[in-house]
């Protein structure tokens, strides 16, 4: 992009004006003496130096590196050639006379003014020419053609002033003209050698302006003057007056000389003011809206008298409903009435149609039309451009169809510093004058500044899209934890169920004063969270009391796992240290029961002491007190350091005879719902002579017995020939045999079997 604003090289524009200043510094020095045969020969030749100067500059600019070259025939120099001649001859009739004086006679002075006449016209056509062919054949480079333009005006513009002073006689022609020759060359240079070509345009629109203006107002004053002497003072005082009136509405005027009409520069300007809004939604939305105006079926001009800021809030009435972007479902290739955005990121294109209201439709950019923008000028590709160049490089002719199927004169590339973002496309109109290097400028302020906005936009998109992500993650992060908590419960309920069913027979009939104080000692106990000891005589259902600690625990939710000690699988200590297999790993967060504990293996018992996790609940069951078993080494020492010396004596069957009742009934229950589908009973005498057994078998005993008599029995209740039956032989507890007779005692089995 800087090679656009050095459109000419640095050895041109010295030598040129080093040329030019020097000519112009001869011709003032020799147009100041008397008039002189030398004189003339040095004015001549500063003249021809300067237009020599000129020439050479014009057929010698140089513009940014494009896909347009230039052709061979506009750097020709054969216009400078022929003006060195032209003004050869001019310089070298007055140099012949001064030098000798008998020449000097036989030479006319018509034929030195003449040449001097016939150089300066010469010159003036050949930079007419030499302009109008650099213009024709370069107008698509950025800043030659408008150098070439200035050049051709200001020439123009010279010649006519320099005729018009000599047909109304400001001075003689073969004086007027060499000067018009010398400020339209001095002229020429300094619009090809300045360094920045669109202050040669803003300049030229002024003079165009102030010439057309003034010019024939001081034309006619002179004119006047000359022809009515008595009356030049207050001529010249309306010319001053008009003059200094045209120079107060030169920079109106100025504006109708800008490239059609200045539609396309001061939308461009319109645009990235308007693109300057911190939204950058509303940034968008109003440079599309002020881009309407680049395109002639859609044009809302302001009045050149009118402020900007009044024709902004009158366009504002127009459009003071928010456009609104919507997804179109038409064509995506339709031409756009108007400039369109194109998002490559996105594959979108947002346009402005009639009403102001905002359009999106999907749509792609070309790779190849990325590509040739981004080796353009400016990054700015037309579509006049690839038009002049599609005969020698056939691969621009997809694109060049592609810009002419959407009416698209000009593409502007928008970048950062990830690579190109998107596509600006100005529609051609109305339009016919190429782009000029202030329109393509004002287009990259426009194309960077957009680019800027849509930087934030996809910024803040990609950020609203990550909310959107983080908010549907957290929505299915609540959904699987809903999930997870829904099957945690449905897991704990099920592994609570288990421990009710395995805890029912210690609760079914604890009415007795030993289950009662049992239940209560263990339920305090299980809320410390400490390990449990449980004295349990032989027979009594173990793992029922296991499982009421730990419904009691606060580790009801977690698992119960029951270890046999009696079972040689529990024995090999690799099971317990393996990670998967452990007892220890699948009891963790949960409780471990573990039944006649003291028969493991020393070894196993130490690592149940030093592995078992303070998440996990420990109860183990011995048939003596832990001291005992320490003393006879049945127990290990580290194991009964951590279950600590609260035991808790599991109350025999001999000693619940309140609950006995309560007991039989429960197991006779459950017996005949399993063998004939209706509970069964027990009768008052057969429940007596329970009462008096002792029970060593204690629950295991009582199951077995009852089990044996239901299947004896031939109706619903159990009585004493079904429990002789079942082979039921009482044995008296140590309070029965202590207790003295009673006159009405137990009934006899005898006596019951007499019973009809």
């Amino acid at each position: 992009m800087a090679s656009a604003r050095r459109c000419a090289t640095w050895p041109v524009r010295r030598g040129a004006r080093r040329a030019a200043a020097t000519g112009v510094a001869i011709a003032v020095a020799a147009r100041t003496g008397p008039p002189d045969a030398l004189l003339g020969a040095l004015g001549n030749a500063g003249v021809g130096v300067t237009a020599f100067a000129s020439l050479v500059a014009l057929g010698r600019i140089t513009g940014p590196r494009g896909m347009v070259e230039p052709p061979p025939q506009a750097r020709s120099l054969d216009a400078a050639a022929f003006s060195a001649l032209l003004w050869t001859v001019a310089t070298a009739l007055p140099a012949v006379v001064a030098a000798s004086s008998e020449r000097a006679r036989a030479v006319d002075p018509l034929m030195l003014d003449g040449a001097t006449v016939a150089a300066s016209l010469g010159t003036l056509g050949l930079q007419l020419a030499s302009a109008a062919r650099v213009r024709a054949l370069r107008r698509l480079e950025p800043g030659v053609g408008d150098r070439a333009w200035a050049a051709l005006c200001l020439t123009l513009t010279a010649t006519s002033i320099g005729i018009g002073g000599a047909v109304v006689g400001v001075l003689p022609p073969e004086r007027v003209l060499p000067l018009a020759a010398l400020a339209s060359a001095a002229s020429v240079v300094l619009t090809v050698a300045s360094p920045e070509p669109t202050q040669v345009s803003r300049g030229l629109r002024i003079t165009l302006a102030v010439s057309m203006l003034c010019a024939p107002l001081a034309l006619f004053a002179v004119y006047v003057a000359a022809q009515a002497p008595a009356q030049a003072g207050a001529v010249v005082f309306l010319a001053c007056t008009g003059t200094a009136l045209g120079g107060l509405a030169a920079p109106l005027l100025a504006r109708w000389f800008a490239p059609e009409a200045a539609r396309w520069l001061s939308a461009f300007e319109a645009a990235t003011r308007a693109a300057m809004n911190p939204d950058p939604d509303a940034a968008l939305e109003a440079a599309l809206s002020e881009l309407r105006d680049a395109s002639g079926r859609i044009f809302r001009a302001r009045p050149w008298g009118l402020p900007p800021r009044k024709a902004e809030a009158e366009r504002g009435k127009r459009t003071s409903r928010r456009a609104i972007a919507t997804v179109m479902p038409h064509d995506p290739d339709a031409p756009p009435e108007t400039a369109a955005l194109y998002r490559i990121v996105s594959g979108d294109r947002v346009s402005m149609d009639r009403a102001g209201y905002m359009q999106l439709q999907k749509a792609s950019v070309p790779q190849r039309l990325v590509d040739l923008c981004t080796g353009e000028p400016e990054a700015v590709v037309s579509a006049e451009a690839l038009r002049a160049v599609e005969v020698r490089r056939p691969e621009v002719r997809p694109m060049l169809a592609w810009l002419e199927q959407r009416n698209v004169a000009v593409a502007a590339l928008l970048g950062d510093e990830s690579g190109p973002i998107g596509m600006l496309t100005v529609p051609r109109g109305a339009r016919t004058a190429p782009l000029t290097l202030e329109e393509l400028r004002a287009l990259r302020a426009l194309a960077d500044r957009l680019a800027a906005v849509l930087g934030v936009s996809a910024m803040l998109s990609r950020s609203r899209q990550r909310e959107a992500e983080a908010r549907a993650d957290a929505e299915a992060q609540r959904v699987r934890a809903d999930e997870a908590a829904r099957s945690l419960g449905a897991q704990t309920s099920r592994l609570q169920a288990l421990a009710r069913a395995l805890e029912r027979p210690a609760r079914a009939a604890a009415y007795g004063p030993a289950a009662r104080t049992a239940v209560e000692e263990l339920e305090r106990l299980a809320a410390s969270a400490r390990a449990v000891t449980l004295l349990a005589a032989p027979g009594v259902n173990v793992a029922a009391w296991v499982a009421l600690v730990h419904l009691a625990s606060p580790r009801r939710a977690g698992v119960l796992v029951l270890v046999d000690g009696t079972d040689p699988a529990h024995h090999d200590l690799t099971r317990w240290r393996d990670d998967d297999a452990s007892p220890l790993r699948v009891a963790s967060g949960g409780t471990l029961g573990v039944l006649d504990a003291h028969a493991l293996p020393g070894a196993v018992q130490s690592w149940l002491a030093a592995a078992t996790p303070d998440d996990t609940g420990l109860v183990v069951s011995v048939p003596a007190t832990v001291d005992s078993l320490v003393a006879a080494g049945r127990f290990d020492e580290r194991l009964a350091d951590r279950i600590g010396d609260r035991a808790v004596a599991l109350p025999v069957l001999a000693n619940r005879g309140e609950d006995l009742r309560g007991l039989c009934l429960d197991h006779l229950a459950r017996i005949g719902v399993r063998l004939s589908g209706q509970p069964l009973g027990i009768d008052p005498p057969a429940l007596a002579l329970l009462a008096e057994h002792a029970w060593p078998g204690n629950d295991v005993e009582l199951e077995a017995l009852l089990l044996r008599a239901a299947r004896a029995a031939t109706g619903t209740v159990i009585g004493v020939p079904e429990l002789t039956a079942a082979g039921f032989l009482p044995v008296a507890t140590e309070r029965s045999r202590e207790r003295p007779a009673r006159s009405a005692g137990p009934i006899p089995i005898t006596r019951r079997r007499r019973r009809p």
